[in-house]
């Protein structure tokens, strides 16, 4: 299993990305994660008129840093995930 330090620098190969619209979307949040011993995929698929793009955005990075800090062992508390969820752009 790889590492803190490895985890935290194939952060910087993380990939987000709005590949496809739909006209219509069956969920307005819905969160799929799939891995094997090479990967951890994170599908968000949001309807825009409830999660803007950049909401999206944030909360895919929350996710992102919730799963490398349990993976090291330092897992955020509970009382820090709205804060993660909600990105940066939230302290302006």
């Amino acid at each position: 299993a790889p590492g803190t330090r490895e985890l935290h620098e194939l952060r910087r190969r993380s990939v987000l990305d709005f590949p496809a619209t739909q006209e219509r979307v069956a969920c307005r949040y819905c969160l799929h994660l799939t891995g094997d011993t090479a990967a951890l995929t994170v599908t968000l698929t949001a309807d825009t008129a409830y999660l803007p793009p950049r909401t999206i955005h944030a909360h895919l990075r929350g996710i992102e840093e919730i799963v490398v800090a349990s993976a090291v062992g330092s897992p955020p508390p509970l009382s820090r995930l709205a804060e993660l969820l909600a990105g940066p752009e939230a302290d302006r």
